[in-house]
This record gives structure tokens, sequence and C-alpha cells, in this order.
């Protein structure tokens, strides 16, 4: 019986009709043969399988979930065993807020104002900061394009990581952000949005994959995507703004623009 704590195990086969069972105050997981590990504590049990299967059973209800390779699950007190895929191992996580110079950033996370890659920040944009906009005639096709960067706070923000931004990117034009990161595998979240205004199409692609796809939001949304998975293999980190050309807008003072709120990024352990 675990009563608290974590065990790892290599359990052989066992004889047929008589199957290994690991018990916990909430739960019984049943090892047939695998390779595992099972955490028990006062309010839950959990179990991951590296190898094999095992069934694991709630004493309260008898609710029974099948565990496989590459697979965990919880039970709780009460609710659904959920299993579900074993998240991946994570070595490092670099948070990153977009906003006006001297905002308040969550502890641990960084800020970036719209400015220029710099070697000693570890990140930044291409290009000049300036905002400039322009008409551009072509047949049949009329369109403004705004370069540059403008980061800014938003009067009603809903919680410390979602108090500013960084306007940039139109549909006609592409604002590029990059950090400079080993070769390897990582998980990019995105948020985009504005919490004062409609704002959008909001579009943005990470190392080639189109992350938020020409996506509007209302006053106060915030459309986010969390650990998309991404490979380096040029030594930076390269995030695409803008450049979807969808001409229709919810906002005419920043038409087409995306508002970068954040971008977390988790390397994956090798």
């Amino acid at each position: 019986l675990l009563q608290q704590g974590t065990l790892s195990a290599d359990v052989a086969a066992q004889p047929k009709g008589a199957p290994m069972i690991l018990g916990t105050p909430l739960a019984d997981v049943q090892v047939l043969g695998t390779r595992l590990a099972v955490s028990a504590g006062p309010e839950s049990t959990r179990v991951e399988v590296k190898q094999g299967s095992v069934a694991m059973r709630r004493h309260s209800d008898r609710a029974t979930a099948t565990v496989r390779s590459g697979q965990c699950a919880e039970a709780g007190r009460a609710g659904p065993v959920a299993v579900k895929a074993i998240p991946p191992a994570v070595s490092s996580v670099v948070t990153v807020r977009f906003g006006p110079p001297g905002t308040d950033v969550p502890p641990g996370a960084r800020l970036d104002s719209g400015d220029e890659l710099d070697a000693g920040r570890g990140y930044g944009w291409t290009g000049s900061k300036e905002r400039r906009r322009s008409q551009v005639s072509a047949y049949l096709d009329p369109h403004w394009v705004t370069k540059g960067r403008e980061p800014r706070a938003f009067a009603k923000a809903p919680d410390a990581m979602r108090a500013s931004g960084v306007s940039a990117g139109s549909p006609w034009h592409v604002e590029t952000w990059e950090m400079p990161l080993a070769n390897g595998r990582y998980l990019v979240s995105v948020c985009a949005g504005d919490a004062d205004a409609p704002q959008g199409p909001h579009h943005v692609v990470v190392e080639g994959q189109t992350v938020i796809a020409a996506a509007p939001t209302a006053a106060g949304a915030f459309v986010e995507k969390e650990d998309v998975p991404v490979t380096v293999r040029d030594g930076r980190l390269t995030v695409a703004v803008g450049g979807h050309r969808v001409a229709s807008a919810p906002n005419r003072d920043r038409p087409g623009e995306t508002t970068l709120v954040s971008v977390v990024v988790k390397r994956l352990a090798e």
C-alpha cells in the first residue's frame, strides 16, 4: 500500500489471473507487466505508464480506466478518471510579456517593448521600431501598409499577463520577432488581443507554422494558442506577425494589426 509519495517500477509480466495490485488510499492500480510510476496523496492518485498497460480503479465508486503506454491518469475523490497523453518533459521556460517600457511583469517574466533585437537582452524585433503608415495604390486593391511597432498599456487589463501588448504588422506587411536559441524542439504559446478595443485580425506564424490565423477579437477578448510544437534549426526562434492580406478590420485606428501580448517558450528535454 502506497500511502503517499511516488513509486517507480519495472514489473515483469504477471501470471494469467494473478496481476500485481498496487493500492493507494483512493484507488488500486492493477499491473499486468509494465514500466510505470505511481504518485499518491490524500486527494488524488496518479499513474504514468511508460510501457505496457494498467487498469486503475477508484475505491469509492469503482470507476475504472485503462492506461496504456505513453499515457497517464489521475483519480481524485470525485469526477472522471481522466486518461491523457504524458506531457513532454520541459527543461526550461522563458516567458516574454509585451508592453511599454517600465511595465510591471510577473516574477520570472521578461518585458519586450518593440525594440530591435539585442544580443544582451536575448530577443527583439528586426527593423526599425518607428511607426510609418502609407497607402499603396494597386489595381483594384488599394490598401494601407503600417510598419514599425507600438507598445501599449491596456486600461481594462483582466490580469497581469494581459495588461499590455505591442501592436505590429498589418495585412500587407510582416514584422518579425526573434529569440536566439539552441537548435532543438520547443513548445511555444502565443497570446494576442486587446483589453480595451476590438482588434485584428491577428496573424502569427512561428517557425513557418501558422499559430493564429487572421483572427479578429472583440474588446476585452484574446486569442491564445498553447504549447505548439516547433523545431529550431537555425539558432533562433522566428515569430512573424501580420502579412495575412485580410482587408477587413474591426479597428480603423489600427487596421488589420496584430497586438502581441505574450510569448512563452518551453524547451523540451532531449
